[in-house]
């Protein structure tokens, strides 16, 4: 009997402990921020079934850190990018000397690729090869133009080998440069490198430093986007600036720095890139060359961003940022409005980083070239 009443007892006991437990972990003192639950008792701790709330919506400051690390974001940045590689693009790429000539040929011009395939059909029937692949050449332009970069290609291979037939040399280095130019833009890596040294044998022919030096850069931008980084480094220092000093083309010599800087990033190599475009900096300020100012501070505000000097980017992408407002390149301002916030949140400052960004937006939405975002 003794026994029996121990174990009661014992069950008992253990019956209320659990008891307990599940008043405990039933109901919590817990806030409705939504204001949607008007019947709930907030002081009924008793067992029953757990009443959700939707959590509290997060602050501007947890919204702003979560824009400016999502994937929506770093995929704009790229677009961004290769936008900025595009407006590159577009001064790489040139007419041929004698184009002038043949203006009236194009008048009116073509307006689409349908227009400029019958009127070089018509050419081809008419008009010699000088004729012939200067408007080829025109027709590849008019593709880069509207960012149709497979197209120009097909334009520029059929220019060559018709320029092929001729003599003239200075036709046929201008069309390798082009082609090697839309070819790396596309990150055809070998078949630029292949066509910039055909280039490269022709500017020897032609014992023009300033054509070779292109073409030396050109190999070299080829083998950097293979990472056979030495190499290109090499070919820049050794073989393109030279040349561009024999040349006495300075602004190709700050771009050729410029896109040393560049080999040097995709390494993180931050120190070597920074050296290289403070030279570029303070040659374009000597030549009072100001075109490659924008894009030099961008890189150098890049680098200290990338180097996690943080305060020192945020100075240098605001001194770019007057610069491309002053120059309305609205890629660039994307660019450096988008890196600014970035600069802002590492340091804490989310009051400038909430500006930058409806900055960025705002200005997002009136440009047009990027899409589908």
């Amino acid at each position: 009997m003794i026994k029996k009443k121990f174990w009661k007892i014992a069950f008992l006991s253990s019956a209320y402990i659990v008891a307990l437990c599940f008043v405990s972990y039933a109901q919590e003192l817990t806030k409705d921020y939504t204001g949607s639950i008007t019947k709930y008792n907030s002081n009924f701790k008793g067992i029953g079934p757990k009443v959700y709330f939707v959590p509290p919506p997060k602050s501007r400051t947890e919204q702003l850190i979560d824009i400016f690390d999502s994937n929506m974001r770093k995929d704009y940045a790229k677009k961004i990018a290769q936008e900025l590689r595009y407006k590159t693009l577009l001064t790489q790429v040139n007419s041929l000397p004698n184009i002038g000539r043949f203006q009236y040929l194009m008048n009116p011009e073509p307006t689409d690729l349908a227009t400029w395939n019958e009127l070089l059909n018509r050419i081809r029937q008419n008009y010699d090869d000088q004729v012939n692949l200067a408007l080829v050449n025109e027709a590849g332009l008019f593709a880069i133009n509207n960012n149709l970069p497979d197209q120009a290609i097909s334009y520029f291979e059929n220019a060559i080998l018709i320029a092929a037939k001729e003599s003239n040399k200075l036709d046929r280095i201008v069309l390798h440069q082009n082609l090697a130019a839309v070819l790396l833009y596309s990150g055809n890596f070998e078949k630029a490198s292949a066509v910039a040294q055909e280039n490269l044998n022709l500017a020897v022919q032609s014992k023009d430093y300033h054509d070779q030096a292109n073409a030396w850069m050109q190999i070299a931008l080829a083998k950097s986007g293979k990472r056979n980084y030495h190499e290109a480094e090499q070919n820049i220092i050794r073989k393109a600036i030279p040349l561009y000093n024999k040349a006495k083309a300075y602004e190709d010599k700050i771009i050729a720095w410029e896109q040393l800087a560049q080999v040097y990033f995709e390494q993180n190599k931050y120190t070597e890139a920074q050296w290289f475009l403070l030279q570029a900096q303070q040659l374009a300020e000597n030549k009072k060359i100001t075109n490659e100012l924008p894009a030099i501070e961008y890189l150098l505000a890049s680098s200290k961003l990338l180097d996690k000097n943080f305060k020192i980017a945020k100075k240098e992408f605001l001194s770019t940022l007057l610069l491309a407002r002053e120059r309305k390149n609205v890629p660039l301002e994307l660019a450096v409005l988008d890196k600014l916030g970035e600069v802002y949140i590492h340091l804490k400052d989310f009051e400038e980083a909430d500006k930058t960004y409806q900055n960025f937006t705002t200005l997002k939405a009136t440009f047009k070239q990027v899409k589908d975002l």
